[in-house]
């Protein structure tokens, strides 16, 4: 029984990670009518930064809050070096760049 509880608990956790990532797609899709190619990489690139911070011995609580610091930084210069110099191109040019992006973020 001790199983199907663990498991439970890590399905839950899993699919609430997906649904957040999915709610994050939906809502740059119709704040900015663009789909963001990079946007799992910044997502895997925050949870990276909390495990090292976590296994650095940081506080649970306060590494959530230093990785949602890190995340607006990363997002307001992915938008400033990413997004905005191409929007004025068209639509084929910012999601060419967020192909780009997310190749860079992933290497």
């Amino acid at each position: 029984m001790v199983r199907f509880w663990s498991l439970f608990v890590d399905a839950m956790t899993l699919g609430s990670v997906y649904a957040f990532i999915a709610l994050g797609f939906h809502l740059i899709f119709r704040a900015g009518r663009m789909i963001d190619f990079a946007q799992g990489n910044k997502a895997v690139l925050g949870g990276l930064f909390a495990l090292t911070l976590v296994e650095g011995h940081v506080a649970p609580v306060a590494a959530l809050f230093v990785v949602g610091a890190f995340g607006l930084v990363v997002g307001l210069v992915y938008d400033k070096v990413v997004i905005a110099p191409t929007q004025r191109n068209g639509t084929i040019a910012v999601v060419s760049a967020t192909v780009g992006a997310s190749l860079v973020i992933a290497n």
